[in-house]
């Protein structure tokens, strides 16, 4: 009986889920590490802040800040080596029980796929996927050390803005000195803890980064060792099927071929099912797409096992307006949620009920403008990701 064409079907529902699960335990812990040291700080602040000026009480309140500042550091630094392991290690566990699962169910429904495909059954981990896992674990592991020593300068921003920068808003602004210590102190915790930059520039607060990095790992994890055992059973090229939500960076490789080695251009090879030839085009390869965007950061795409003679590539889309505006809509939407999360933050830090009501107020006023944003563009409202933690918790 003739092998019928089949549609690539992905893993993106899984990868998804998968990022979620792993990333939200790290971002908690660091989440909730920012949050008791700002609570921590914003308490010696109001203490030393009643005391007279150059009194011993306002050196202690110096003091005090940088011991919290190093005790809460120290302690994300020794989870770093642990948390890293964890999650990479078991992203690189699904993303190969994923690829064995489609293996088998391709050989199921083209038993003539037998005679150049495999479908090995799941294991813990091989060799080589390990390896990636290796290379993945450290750089998370890095940039959560990185992230967790960055702490340790709050202490003495925290000061600053409490002491150094509230008396310079006074000065030159002519602000009143209660006002201008709330300003200066509303400006540090309305940010969180601060500092981080990513390769491309970006610049992140604690929560923000330490998601971004966790979530691009698990990805890297769960992709990497996906790709390594769809090559173990035999596949040589790949594609990236259609996506729900995708980005002016992932789209323009969904329906495109893609080689786990080195072929571009007009391919013809052997029919995965048969002894005729089949000629199709290769975009690139794997690390080509993935060094033009293809899985960035929050990508949830797969690659897809693509087998010349089986597999029926969709119909591409261009990038539309309307693609652009839905993805530009999605980024107001982070936007928004991120005031939601200044505001909150302000209001737990806040010196007096003046500054801690003006902050309860913006947090209304940033919730009610992401219920008429997502009402205007037909989005899902995640109230998790407006909660401190990220809704980690």
């Amino acid at each position: 009986m003739a092998t019928q064409p089949s549609q690539p079907a992905d893993d993106s529902a899984d990868l998804a889920l998968v990022i979620e699960l792993l990333a939200a335990g790290v971002v908690q812990e660091f989440s909730n590490a920012e949050q008791e040291l700002i609570t921590e700080v914003a308490q010696y602040a109001r203490r030393g802040l009643a005391a007279p000026v150059g009194s011993a009480a306002r050196l202690d309140m110096l003091r005090r800040m940088q011991i919290a500042a190093h005790r809460v550091a120290a302690e994300l630094r020794s989870r770093a080596t642990p948390l890293a392991r964890r999650v990479t290690d078991e992203a690189a566990r699904r993303g190969m029980a994923a690829a064995a699962r489609r293996l088998a169910q391709l050989t199921s429904s083209h038993p003539s796929l037998l005679r150049t495909l495999t479908a090995p059954q799941p294991e813990p981990i091989s060799a080589h996927a390990l390896a990636s896992a290796i290379t993945v674990r450290l750089d998370l592991q890095r940039n959560l050390e990185d992230a967790a020593t960055r702490i340790t300068r709050f202490g003495d921003d925290a000061y600053r803005a409490a002491v150094a920068q509230a008396a310079e808003k006074e000065i030159l602004h002519g602000i009143a000195p209660a006002a201008a210590q709330r300003g200066a102190w509303d400006d540090l915790t309305s940010q969180g803890i601060t500092g981080f930059t990513d390769f491309r520039g970006r610049r992140w607060n604690l929560a923000s980064y330490v998601e971004m990095a966790t979530r691009t790992a698990v990805q890297r994890a769960y992709n990497e060792a996906h790709e390594a055992r769809m090559a173990a059973g035999g596949i040589a090229f790949f594609t990236v099927a259609p996506h729900a939500h995708p980005c002016p960076l992932c789209a323009p490789w969904e329906g495109q071929v893609l080689s786990s080695r080195y072929l571009s251009g007009r391919t013809t090879t052997l029919s995965a099912v048969s002894d005729a030839m089949v000629s199709f085009d290769v975009a690139g390869t794997v690390d080509q797409a993935r060094a033009e965007g293809l899985f960035h950061p929050n990508c949830t795409h797969t690659l897809v096992a693509y087998l010349p003679g089986v597999t029926r590539m969709p119909k591409r889309s261009p990038w539309t307006k309307a693609d652009e505006a839905a993805y530009r809509a999605a980024q107001r939407l982070r936007e928004l949620e991120r005031r939601v999360r200044s505001a909150k933050q302000r209001e737990q830090a806040a010196l007096d009920d003046v500054s801690r009501a003006r902050a309860r107020r913006d947090v209304r006023a940033g919730q009610a403008a992401i219920r008429a944003h997502v009402a205007a563009h037909r989005l899902v409202r995640r109230p998790r990701r407006e909660q401190l933690d990220l809704g980690n918790a």
